[in-house]
């Protein structure tokens, strides 16, 4: 559990990784009345992206993350807020007691999660009645969470918010290789990897700067939960 393919990565994503829209947080907040007495999960937290939008939102956000690197440096961020808790688990056990969670968030981290398990677990901590929230960055026509498989089916509310971020040649190539798919500095063919993002960003930057339009995604609605015997 504490190390993952994010652990060499953690200071690259704290730092470089695209932010999510924060009207994405207003409306999530809007829509299911957040109240200050509420508990929050956020799993897959990672270093904090979306964490910090809700610590001082909420009475407890539990912040479930299995990699140690990546935990740290939320920890390192928002270990001040007494309404935050850094837990070491997973989206499959989250060590959360039952029906302790008004609400759980996951951003940009499903994909990682067994679903099926992971639903699982998302009904135990659940209370009833409460909600789950889904944030992710869009880039171009890049692939798409199945909502189906978490949600009542038309049981969810999905809003798009576009952003443009302006980076300079440090933020590209850092958000870059924050990607678990790309390599680190060190790692075999980062050499030729920073020469391919190198032509990408000069073939696009003006006066040193390159424009990078995507859209923060919400997906916010109720569990589909597990049918009770």
């Amino acid at each position: 559990m504490s190390e993952t393919v994010y652990s060499r990565k953690a200071e690259d994503f704290a730092t470089n990784r695209p932010p999510y829209a924060v009207r994405a947080f207003f409306d999530l907040r809007k829509l299911i009345g957040l109240g200050t007495s509420w508990t929050v999960a956020d799993i897959g937290s990672g270093t904090g992206n979306v964490t910090r939008h809700l610590v001082g939102r909420a009475s407890r956000v539990f912040a479930i993350e299995p990699d140690d690197a990546m935990r740290h440096q939320a920890e390192g961020l928002l270990g001040f807020y007494p309404s935050f808790t850094s837990i070491a688990g997973t989206a499959e056990e989250t060590t959360l007691l039952p029906q302790s969670v008004d609400l759980i968030t996951v951003g940009q981290a499903l994909h990682w999660f067994d679903l099926q398990r992971a639903r699982g677990e998302f009904d135990r901590i659940l209370k009833p009645g409460g909600w789950l929230a889904l944030l992710w960055n869009q880039f171009g026509q890049g692939a798409e969470p199945v909502l189906s498989t978490l949600f009542l089916e038309d049981g969810y509310t999905r809003r798009s918010f576009p952003l443009i971020l302006h980076e300079r040649w440090p933020q590209f190539i850092g958000g870059a290789r924050s990607s678990a798919s790309n390599p680190s500095q060190g790692d075999e063919g980062y050499e030729e990897f920073e020469q391919k993002q190198r032509e990408v960003f000069d073939a696009q930057e003006v006066n040193g700067v390159i424009a990078v339009k995507y859209a923060t995604e919400l997906a916010v609605g109720r569990l589909n939960r597990l049918p009770t015997c």
